[in-house]
Parts: structure tokens; sequence; C-alpha cells
């Protein structure tokens, strides 16, 4: 599986980085897709005894998107947020494209390189976490191709806030 994760990183960000990578936009209902998504790390996140705070507050649930890049996006940062929590740790998802986490957080020093290619703060041997340390940077160029933008703020011990914006054209929907 990590083989396979490995190649499929590099298959993408390979794609992203020779301009190969194109927006697909059709409609999309962000509720439903993103309960889907949630459901999905379900079993992660029950098998590390760790608590899901889940928020929504939007205003519009179709938008026009590319559904599979924002779900590349979050699946990247929820599995991040998940994995780099110890087991009772708490993890917040909002539609809004704030993610939080009480993990292990990130150091100073090394949030800079965040999104640079095959970087990690600690080895896979260091942190007992295994990643091949392109997550970040395929957020990152995800993000920057659909004209987004992606801060991060964490502290070593206390956690990571990640807030991802993405513009997006509403489909509002006629009242017969």
């Amino acid at each position: 599986q990590y083989l396979l994760s490995l190649i499929n990183n590099i298959l993408e960000m390979s794609k992203i980085e020779s301009g190969k990578e194109e927006l697909k936009e059709k409609p999309w209902d962000v509720y439903t897709s993103c309960d889907n998504l949630l459901q999905f790390f379900e079993p992660d996140i029950r098998q590390k005894n760790q608590t899901l705070n889940y928020s929504v507050n939007i205003q519009h649930n179709m938008i026009l998107t590319d559904s599979l890049k924002i779900r590349e996006i979050y699946v990247n940062l929820m599995s991040n947020a998940i994995k780099y929590t110890d087991a009772g740790g708490t993890i917040s998802f909002s539609l809004e494209g704030i993610i939080q986490d009480t993990g292990i957080g990130i150091s100073k020093d090394y949030l800079p390189y965040i999104f640079e290619n095959f970087t990690r703060q600690r080895t896979s041997s260091e942190s007992g976490v295994i990643g091949t340390g392109l997550g970040m940077p395929i957020v990152k160029k995800l993000v920057d191709l659909m004209h987004g933008t992606i801060s991060i703020e964490s502290e070593e011990g206390k956690g990571t806030t990640v807030v991802v914006n993405l513009p997006h054209r509403y489909i509002i929907e006629e009242q017969e």
C-alpha cells in the first residue's frame, strides 16, 4: 500500500508540475459529498478513539467545482490530522475549509518547508508514521490550480490548524 501510494503521489505531482492537470468543473453537492468523505475516515477515527467535531455553515450546497481535486485535498489533510493526532485526540472539520487537530504539531523551523516535495519534519522511523512527504506539496499545488489559498498554523505538542479557501461558483436552483 505504501509503494502504491508513493507511485500515485509521484504521478499526481508529475501531472500537476507538467501543466497537464486541468480543472474539470461539474455541479457538486457539498453536504452529501463531505458527509461521505467523513464516513470514509470514521473507522480510522474510531480505531484511535479520536473525537471528530464537524461543522457546517455554508449558504449554498450546490457548487460548480472539480470535486475530485477537492476530495484529494481533504483526504490528504484529514489523513494527516488523523495520523499525527494521538489516540484520544480531537479533530475538527469545517465545511468552510478549516481542519484542526490536537496532534503533535509542526515546529516553527519546519513550517516554511511543509510544501516542499519529499520533506518531512521527522522520518518515518522517528515519528512512527509512514508517509512520502508528498501529501502537502500535492495539496498546495491543487489549491493553487484551483486559484485558492492555504495557510497553516501549528505549535509542537498542541496541534495544527489548516485553512483552505477555494473560490467557487454557486448553482442556485430556481423556485417554481
